[in-house]
């Protein structure tokens, strides 16, 4: 009977350790839990701090593009507007040419005229 109760209580020592043993582990197990979810949470803000850098640049760049595109725009119109008005200048000047021809003509014609007098 003794022997019998001395095993008893080294079985229940024994369970009593594993036990121990058991709760250490978990005890392991649950600090590397937390300090894997920390780390997910850290690689979740730095992600979110590079989409929103990335939004950031993606609209500066959209803005950029947008704001090239309307100098381009506005470039275009005013060669437009500067080649109208060359052209207008264009035919101002045939047409003053066309005059000039005329008054060399009549001038010439007169100074025939003022040397026969």
């Amino acid at each position: 009977e003794d022997n019998a109760e001395q095993m008893l209580h080294a079985e229940i020592n024994l369970l009593v350790e594993e036990r121990q043993h058991l709760v250490e582990k978990i005890s392991e197990l649950e600090l590397s839990v937390e300090s894997t979810l920390k780390k997910v949470e850290e690689e979740k803000m730095k992600q979110n701090i590079l989409q929103q850098a990335s939004d950031q640049v993606r609209k500066q760049y959209d803005d950029l593009m947008q704001s090239t595109q309307q100098s381009i725009d506005a470039y275009k119109q005013e060669r437009q507007e500067f080649s109208k008005l060359v052209e207008s200048q264009k035919g101002e000047l045939s047409s003053t040419q066309e005059e000039l021809g005329q008054l060399k003509i009549e001038f010439d014609q007169r100074a025939v005229l003022q040397s026969h007098l």
